[in-house]
């Protein structure tokens, strides 16, 4: 996906855009919008999707206080091959967004769990905006 173009209908309607946004429910994703520019760029937007996962994976590492190289290997390898976080990288317009929502929903567990009141409103933020972009991720949240 990050060398060659592999165009679906959602790819080719929203060529310059994210899609639906607030008529989906997804108003954190029009933000988005302005911060990501609104083109598909696969080799760009797959390594800058890729570098926001490995920040969560980093993230998750912490929050389990996985010390294991390997175990945290295939953390990794299993988070990046995962059947519904590749799938997003058929819709390239929108990774980049979809990998920011997963960063949140990981943020969000990781601030909350913290024993200062400060960390758990930002956790719950960073939940609320993680959801605003892409609902899915609740479950990543949730378990």
């Amino acid at each position: 996906m990050f060398t060659n173009k592999i165009v679906n209908w959602d790819e080719l309607h929203h060529l310059f855009g994210k899609g639906y946004t607030i008529t989906s429910g997804r108003w954190a994703l029009e933000i988005l919008s302005h911060i990501t520019p609104n083109f598909s760029m696969p080799w760009l937007w797959g390594i800058v999707s890729c570098l926001l996962l490995i920040i969560s994976i980093c993230i998750i590492i912490d929050i389990f206080k996985i010390e294991n190289c390997i175990l945290q290997g295939i953390l990794a390898a299993v988070v990046i091959v995962f059947p519904s976080e590749i799938g997003t990288f058929f819709f390239m317009f929108t990774s980049t967004s979809y990998a920011m929502a997963f960063l949140l929903a990981v943020l969000s567990v990781w601030a909350y769990f913290k024993n200062n009141k400060l960390h758990k409103i930002i956790g719950i933020a960073c939940a609320v905006f993680s959801m605003g972009i892409y609902q899915a991720y609740i479950s990543v949240i949730i378990s």
